[in-house]
């Protein structure tokens, strides 16, 4: 054994680099100058504080095995088994691409891993899990025609994948991910209803669960739909597969057709697709008889909106693949022709849902202006149904209120 020198600099994380700062202390060697030195405060100096004597953080971000949240200029790293944690470090020791005296307005991790971060009036896009600033990065809000006077609050992907930036308190942005630009523009009631105006923060914990943080408050956000009027029909024996017709309760709602199945598997019909689909039954209902596909090829896919249908064989069965850009369903030619013979009540329940969509918006945007000046949750549901417009004889208000403002 002998000690030797290699030619290759070993390149040390940003992990590394900050654990043996904190077992040896940073180097003190600087670079001797001509001019006295100037008396200044380091601002790169980690502060004290215990996280849970925080008044309020400024965000939290849930990555793989650690949670990390900001708090001005520091920064502490949980470890989410062991429920340990490391800090405060100084945001730009942890950063190095950040400037002194910066503090994140908002941050998230998009779909493809990389970590987005608003700060002061621009946007950084980071490398996971190098923590490395990508090139060609930061941008301003005027390089992604973002709007010039945008104040960040928060931001947060959703588990359908939609990237949502909240800003100038109670404004939403829909993100196109792909270039990183605004699709469109809501409310933040309409996206997330029962959320307070102006969030401090916003994640997505490792359950699935959306979080909403207002200084010292802590909201938890249920992302999934809610559906009133709903009808349920069989479209097998055993009611393994269905067809559901409901309305989608936010704002606007949403009138849809949904096919599913025992296992929680959905996949929604705009009445549109629905409509087109009635238009091809005889042409598929013909392509799913044996005899009409024995022995050819897989016939050509159909395409109606955002569904594609692929037509193949499972044991030599005919069957109909419905594909969507979310989801997967796979029908006999039985359960097909169970799905087609349901054509008039689907329609019925179309048109009559579709004269009352306009009282159902108007009957939710009341009964969330109502829960946003309840101060205590507990009491959300009682205060509506002592409402002077509550009608305990209308359905709609009665499945609003127990379905949407209940203590589920």
């Amino acid at each position: 054994m002998f000690p030797y020198v290699t030619d290759k600099s070993a390149t040390l994380s940003i992990e590394d680099i900050l654990a043996i700062q904190r077992l040896y202390g940073k180097n003190q060697n600087e670079v001797p100058s001509t001019r006295s030195p100037s008396v200044t405060t380091d601002t790169r100096k980690t502060s004290t504080q215990n996280l849970c004597d925080l008044p309020y953080v400024d965000n939290v971000l849930v990555l793989k095995h650690h949670i990390f949240v900001t708090y001005r200029k520091s920064i502490w790293v949980i470890a989410i088994n062991g429920k340990r944690y490391k800090g405060p470090l100084a945001l730009n020791d942890y950063l190095r691409f950040l400037p002194a005296n910066v503090s994140i307005n908002a941050v998230y991790q998009r779909p493809s891993e990389e970590i987005v971060m608003f700060a002061n009036n621009k946007i950084y896009m980071v490398d996971y899990p190098s923590f490395q600033l990508k090139n060609g990065w930061p941008k301003t809000h005027s390089d992604l025609n973002f709007p010039a006077e945008m104040r960040v609050n928060a931001a947060l992907v959703t588990n359908r994948g939609q990237t949502y930036v909240i800003f100038d308190g109670d404004s939403v942005a829909l993100m196109n991910e792909c270039d990183m630009t605004i699709r469109e523009y809501h409310s933040l009631k309409a996206i997330f209803p029962g959320i307070p105006s102006s969030p401090t923060a916003a994640y997505r914990y490792i359950d699935g669960s959306l979080h909403f943080l207002q200084k010292r408050q802590y909201y938890k956000f249920n992302e999934t739909t809610v559906r009133i009027l709903e009808r349920r029909y069989p479209l097998t024996a055993t009611g393994y597969k269905y067809l559901t017709v409901g309305i989608n309760v936010k704002l606007p709602c949403e009138i849809t057709v949904v096919l599913g199945d025992s296992h929680g598997k959905e996949m929604f019909l705009s009445p549109t697709v629905w409509s087109e689909l009635i238009e091809h039954k005889r042409v598929i209902l013909s392509l799913l008889q044996p005899e009409n596909t024995k022995g050819k090829h897989a016939p050509s896919p159909i395409y109606i909106g955002d569904v594609t249908l692929h037509f193949g064989r499972i044991n030599s069965i005919p069957m109909l693949r419905l594909d969507s850009t979310s989801s997967r369903m796979t029908l006999s030619n039985s359960t097909v022709v169970n799905l087609f013979n349901l054509e008039y009540c689907v329609n019925r329940l179309i048109s009559s849902f579709d004269n009352v969509s306009d009282i159902i918006n108007k009957k939710y945007s009341r009964l969330l202006n109502t829960a946003a000046n309840v101060n205590d949750s507990t009491n959300i549901q009682k205060t509506m149904y002592e409402n002077e417009y509550f009608d305990r004889n209308d359905i709609i208000d009665c499945e609003l209120i127990a379905l949407i403002f209940g203590p589920n």
